[in-house]
């Protein structure tokens, strides 16, 4: 026995897939959206990002200043193949091994290098990690 949907059933169904069109077509157009926006979020944040080099150069005239400076607090060195960082005790006139610096020494532009050999002197704490943290990775 064949059983025929009646002219009701029919009509509901071409109804309900005229909203699953729709619901479809909406539903797309939201993914289409969020994914050009987010596009157009990453361009706009990648542009406001400062440039490297501008900060380096930056750091390095910080350094500069601060290597002509009488008084600081660590000291960057590139002794026996590591860099060194040594902290300065003032009242006794020394200074003492505080840590290593994990940098690649053939990465650093030739101005350092040739000043880490002297010593780069730092002011305080922050200078230091700047500095670290700008010729690292």
């Amino acid at each position: 026995m064949l059983i025929l949907p009646s002219k009701d059933n029919l009509q509901e169904g071409v109804l309900m897939n005229k909203k699953s069109f729709w619901l479809y077509v909406v539903i797309m157009t939201m993914a289409v959206i969020a994914v050009v926006l987010a596009i157009f979020i990453l361009v706009v944040t990648d542009n406001k990002k400062p440039s490297n080099q501008h900060f380096k150069e930056e750091v390095s005239s910080q350094v500069t200043k601060v290597t002509e400076s009488e008084e600081y607090q660590y000291v960057l060195k590139y002794e026996r193949e590591t860099l060194r960082i040594y902290r300065n005790i003032a009242d006794e006139g020394r200074e003492v091994f505080y840590d290593y610096a994990d940098i690649n020494i053939d990465s650093l532009p030739d101005d350092i290098r040739e000043r880490l050999t002297k010593g780069i002197y730092f002011e305080g704490e922050a200078q230091l990690y700047d500095f670290l943290q700008t010729y690292s990775s």
